[in-house]
């Protein structure tokens, strides 16, 4: 009688146990899968490595949450449009995977375009951690594949920094030969390496939680509670102005007779200590930069992301992140995609 108790125990124990395993696996699967994505199908290019193919999907929802699609390789979905091709080309704030397709700021410069009955054919290129050296190695695969009568290229100031730009551990770089000399370099993945990519984190539920328990703990605390101080930004410009003359006449030698279009995009607003921050002198100074080269156009949309404060609302972060950082938020997304919709305009009414 007494081991028949027992063993009654011993199944509860076994049964609730189960069932807690269960839902850890259960939530461990869909974390991996729809906050920190999942890599979609990719097909491997000898001048470019491993691109994401047509049809391909990324899920992604640890910083805002998106689904994007490809409708060619490397190439985030749009509409499809049979007018003269643009490609839209820049970094993770290009790809934005935060939010969906329709969401996205060439999507939504399309859509407007076509609304005034502008028949224009956008193709997004958006890559993780993109450089001004990714879109130098990315000409030849553009101008071969799209032919395209104009070209917009995303950058922010951090493009004009000499680790995002001589690193030999990049795909492309750029190897120092004296003070007015530099050198293109390539590092490109071996396509017999494995190309799935490994599981980093032991578990991808203690991370995300531990993540939202750091988050929980800095909203909360008294320096982002209230958000009343006013900073200009007084820190001095650190912009190499040779180097970002340097690379920007390099991106219009590499797009040749066709618009080359500069969408900055500000590090500003921002909040540090509490204060909101509105002026960035290196975003300045890169402004300044582009604005001196009349062989660019620019796009810059600082103006619209300052006023945006005065409703209470940012340009960057989402609801399961941090205000003021990270990558652009739907507003945001709007806010460039008009910008671009009314540049592309002019050029092509």
């Amino acid at each position: 009688m007494l081991f028949a108790q027992h063993s009654n125990k011993l199944s509860k124990v076994l049964k609730s146990f189960s069932a807690l395993v269960f839902v850890l696996v259960f939530y461990e699967i869909i974390i991996r899968i729809f906050f920190f994505g999942i890599k979609p199908e990719v097909v491997f290019d000898p001048a470019l490595g491993y691109l994401p193919v047509a049809g391909a999907k990324k899920f992604y929802g640890i910083e805002g949450f998106g689904i994007t699609k490809y409708s060619a390789v490397g190439e985030i979905a749009t509409l499809d449009l049979n007018g003269p091709n643009i490609v839209v080309l820049g970094d993770s704030h290009t790809e934005a995977l935060q939010v969906n397709n329709r969401e996205k700021y060439p999507f939504i410069a399309e859509k407007i375009i076509l609304e005034k009955n502008i028949e224009l054919d956008l193709h997004t290129i958006g890559i993780e951690g993109g450089s001004i050296p990714d879109y130098l190695l990315y000409s030849d695969f553009i101008l071969q594949n799209y032919s395209p009568e104009a070209i917009v290229i995303q950058l922010t100031v951090n493009d004009f920094d000499p680790a995002e730009n001589f690193s030999p551990e990049r795909i492309a770089y750029f190897s120092y030969i004296n003070e007015s000399s530099m050198q293109f370099e390539t590092n490109l993945p071996d396509e017999k390496l494995e190309i799935t990519r490994p599981f980093k984190r032991v578990s991808a539920l203690v991370h995300y939680g531990l993540y939202r328990f750091i988050k929980l703990r800095t909203q909360n605390s008294p320096q982002t509670e209230e958000l009343t101080g006013v900073n200009s930004g007084a820190e001095d410009s650190v912009v190499d102005q040779v180097l970002a003359e340097n690379l920007l006449n390099l991106l219009t030698e590499a797009y040749p007779s066709i618009p080359v279009i500069i969408l900055a995009l500000p590090t500003t607003p921002k909040i540090d200590d509490g204060d909101i921050i509105y002026f960035d002198p290196n975003y300045s100074q890169f402004i300044d930069i582009v604005n001196d080269n009349e062989k660019l156009i620019l796009i810059d949309p600082q103006d619209e992301f300052n006023e945006l404060v005065q409703s209470g609302k940012m340009p960057r972060g989402f609801n399961n992140s941090l205000p003021g950082i990270g990558h652009l938020n739907l507003t945001a997304h709007q806010i460039v995609g008009i910008h671009l919709a009314e540049t592309l305009e002019e050029i092509f009414k």
